[in-house]
């Protein structure tokens, strides 16, 4: 019988309704999720657009290929106003003009704008201007640019009157010249588009400005423009974080998605074995810091006071934490492994030994700790990630198997 006929749980991205992840197995309901997350998000659908799906329904996201994945997300909230409707005046204008609805959007719809240049000698951009943040704080810019007779644009962050940018070609999605003090990136999209990406930390308490600048070149922001050339313009994010996020729309004010919540309390349900069982995750962790595959323990009447949490966190590393305080309060197994990494994963218990294993190597083991209460959780915790399935099986798998069935 081959492992997955052995599952007694299994988790795939497959049916979802607001408040419920079903599982593949059991069919009867009692392996289903709890999705909580009480604002509507975005997702990028089959069909590769961008589209809200309701509060407390979770996203089957298509942003890694023709089968879906399940994103889960931290808590974020879109800074910048008006993010589609750039031509309103609380975006400035510099040498440049917005043309409203000019193009398909990544979403599907007649939505996106065009930044276009005028005639002078001079940049050309649209900004927003004079945000006040705290020294030491990651601010991660994002934008769904299209070349249209312009294919090169620069985004930019401005402190005490310097400014601090990455050049990004619309042509061929490549990045050109990068500041040193940021980070940049950039991800194809729908009908064209490409979402391009730049974090810094900021190191004044000075009012911030952020531009989209239009660019003959790389690097060349200063041009003579001939007043109908420019680039298609959607989506655009200002979040506090050292990653982007998915698309949140904005109009009028800010507007915050909540974190992703996916959970199961195992005890006591028909499937679960809390003496011998192997729980395996499989995905792709993006950026975050904690909690992106989780399960937690204690005995069966106080889970929060001493209880404990064996997860992978912080790019992949294993940990043991005890939520009381007591010894060893954080045991860190394994180095991390970069973001954008696929992950492997499997935590199993034998009697009283707990084991964690990452991409065919066993990270660490535990013993002598009480499983009376147990749960399961597909939560953010600060973590960006997809996660493609997991299953558990109700017995310990040996550690040759669980070698072999978490390396890529």
């Amino acid at each position: 019988m081959g492992l997955l006929q052995q599952a007694s749980l299994v988790i795939t991205p497959n049916a979802v309704k607001a408040g419920k992840l079903y599982s593949v197995v059991p069919i009867d309901g009692t392996g289903d999720l709890t999705v909580a997350r009480n604002t509507s998000a975005t997702r990028v659908n089959s069909a590769g657009l961008i589209e809200t799906v309701g509060n407390n329904i979770a996203r089957l996201d298509y942003s890694n290929g023709s089968c879906p994945s399940i994103l889960v997300e931290p808590q974020r909230t879109n800074l910048n106003l008006y993010s589609e409707d750039l031509a309103n005046a609380y975006w400035f204008k510099f040498q440049s003009s917005i043309l409203a609805n000019a193009d398909i959007s990544p979403s599907g719809d007649f939505t996106a704008d065009k930044i276009v240049e005028d005639t002078t000698n001079n940049f050309h951009s649209i900004f927003i201007d004079r945000l006040t943040f705290s020294i030491g704080q990651s601010l991660t810019r994002s934008v769904y640019l299209k070349a249209d007779n312009r294919s090169w644009v620069s985004l930019a962050i401005a402190e005490s009157g310097t400014y601090y940018r990455a050049y990004f070609n619309l042509s061929n999605g490549t990045i050109g010249n990068v500041s040193s003090s940021i980070t940049a990136s950039i991800e194809q999209a729908a009908n064209g588009y490409y979402k391009c990406i730049i974090t810094r930390v900021l190191t004044t308490t000075s009012p911030s400005s952020f531009a989209i600048e239009l660019a003959s070149d790389n690097g060349k922001n200063i041009y003579l423009g001939n007043g109908t050339s420019g680039v298609f313009v959607w989506g655009a994010q200002l979040e506090a974080g050292s990653n982007a996020t998915s698309y949140i729309p904005t109009t009028t004010s800010t507007v915050t998605r909540v974190e992703d919540r996916n959970n199961i309390v195992l005890t006591n349900k028909p499937f679960w074995n809390k003496n011998n069982f192997t729980i395996y995750w499989e995905g792709t962790f993006l950026n975050g810091s904690y909690n992106q595959a989780t399960f937690g323990f204690g005995n069966s009447t106080d889970i929060v006071a001493i209880g404990a949490s064996i997860c992978f966190y912080n790019n992949g590393v294993g940990v043991f934490s005890k939520q009381d305080g007591t010894s060893p309060g954080g045991l860190v197994i394994g180095s991390p492994l970069p973001n954008g990494s696929k992950y492997k994963l499997i935590i199993k218990r034998e009697g009283t030994e707990i084991k964690w294993f990452r991409n065919g190597v066993l990270l660490g083991v535990r013993t002598g700790e009480v499983v009376d209460y147990a749960y399961l959780g597909l939560n953010s915790g600060g973590s960006t990630y997809y996660l493609d399935k997991s299953f558990m099986i109700p017995s310990s798998l040996t550690d040759q198997q669980c070698i072999n069935l978490t390396t890529l």
